[in-house]
């Protein structure tokens, strides 16, 4: 079956949706914001970003389903930066966060014309930074921030960070390996 992907302006309309899946707890624990966010806190954050010229939100489709987000924040044009963050549906297919990893990137590095890229993940976040590393992410520095895990235990910040250089030679051998056609 084809993958039919597509990623969306991320809208108002879609904002109850993803306040369900960010409230998650299997998706919360992941965030720096952990405590269970209002619908007024989630309006004004959406206010906030849609009309900021440095961040990018949109909806994540998958066989036209709506399965996650993907926000570009920090854009710099001058200096062709900016850095990145997914979460999914945690009803979401397996295998979704590779495909929205690889459109995420596809769009910011060929549509917008990005450099580099970056990203921050809670250091707990294994498979996260597993995942980044297999797109070839690697990693630039951790910061010790003592960030306390749903269990209590201390977890630092890994930042990782990704070229269009780097991702013009990993892209084709994604592309293969997620069987997609151009």
């Amino acid at each position: 079956m084809e993958k039919k992907c597509e990623l969306k302006r991320l809208d108002k309309k879609d904002l109850e949706l993803i306040l369900g899946w960010r409230n998650h707890p299997d998706v919360r624990k992941y965030m720096y914001t952990r405590h269970e966010i209002s619908l007024s806190e989630h309006q004004e954050w959406f206010d906030q970003v849609s009309t900021s010229d440095s961040k990018e939100y949109f909806l994540f489709f998958l066989q036209d389903i709506p399965v996650g987000v993907i926000g570009f924040m920090d854009i710099r044009p001058d200096l062709f930066s900016c850095v990145w963050a997914f979460y999914a549906d945690p009803a979401a297919p397996r295998g979704c966060g590779t495909l929205m990893e690889f459109f995420a990137l596809e769009y910011i590095f060929e549509e917008r014309g990005i450099s580099n890229l970056n990203c921050e993940v809670l250091s707990f976040n294994a498979s996260v930074i597993k995942l980044h590393k297999k797109f070839g992410f690697t990693e630039v520095e951790t910061k010790l921030m003592g960030y306390e895990d749903a269990d209590g235990k201390k977890s630092d910040i890994v930042e990782l960070a990704l070229s269009s250089n780097d991702w013009s030679n990993q892209s084709p051998i994604m592309r293969k390996k997620l069987r997609l056609d151009r």
